[in-house]
Parts: C-alpha cells; structure tokens; sequence
C-alpha cells in the first residue's frame, strides 16, 4: 500500500541507489501536497521508501516554506547516500544528477552537514 493513498502526491522520483559493493535497492521519493494546520503552519509530508519506512511531515510558516524545507530535507537524505560511497541512478541506469536537482540547495548549506530537522516548528499532527 502506498503512503500516501489518503493525499495527493506533488511529485514522486523513482530511483536506483547502488552501494560501493555494486548492491542495489530501490529509493522512491514521494512529496505530498501542502496541507495547513490548525496553528496556522503548513506541512508537507514526504516518504523516502528505501532509505526511511516512515512518512515525514516538514513544517513551514506558509505552503511555499513547508516545500522548500522538504525539498532541502529530500536532498540533503540523498547527499548521505552518496557522501557513504554509493549512486543513484535513474531506471535505465544513467547516474542521477544530484546537482542538476538540488544543487542550490546543497550548495547553500555552510559548513553544518547535519541535514535539516523536518520538524523546525511544533507540530500540529502527530503521526
């Protein structure tokens, strides 16, 4: 069963991530649509199935902020796999383009590796 059968899923990105020993297993990326709460904050809950079984929620003070920071949690996740010594590639195996997607965003990251915490305000639904 799908995480998000009960939301509308934004965008979905399949991949392929292979580790240094040549394994491989599938990473599926799903973002649902923003969604506001009763505290006035708006979230975004995301899945990253092959690295996390959970589904995530990702706060901002508007629609546009709870995107932007799952976005930039979504690329920071997939900069561990490859800081670790690992791919990702798309299904027909050509190496996914990490920096074509998120590259801003990772560039814009000082000198703090940690990824962003997908919760910066409380929450208003706890799953």
């Amino acid at each position: 069963m799908d995480q998000f059968d009960q939301l509308d899923v934004l965008a979905r990105l399949d991949l392929i991530f292979e580790n240094q020993s040549g394994s491989r297993r599938l990473i599926v990326v799903e973002l649902g649509q923003p969604e506001s709460c009763e505290n006035g904050a708006w979230k975004c809950r995301v899945t990253l199935a092959g690295i996390d079984h959970r589904t995530r929620s990702t706060y901002g003070v508007d629609a546009l902020q709870a995107i932007c920071l799952t976005l930039r949690y979504i690329a920071f996740q997939l900069k561990e796999l490859l800081i670790n010594g690992g791919k990702l590639l798309h299904g027909d195996g050509d190496e996914f383009p990490l920096d074509a997607y998120f590259g801003a965003i990772l560039r814009n990251r000082q000198s703090n590796t940690e990824p962003p915490h997908p919760n910066p305000l409380p929450a208003c639904v706890h799953f």
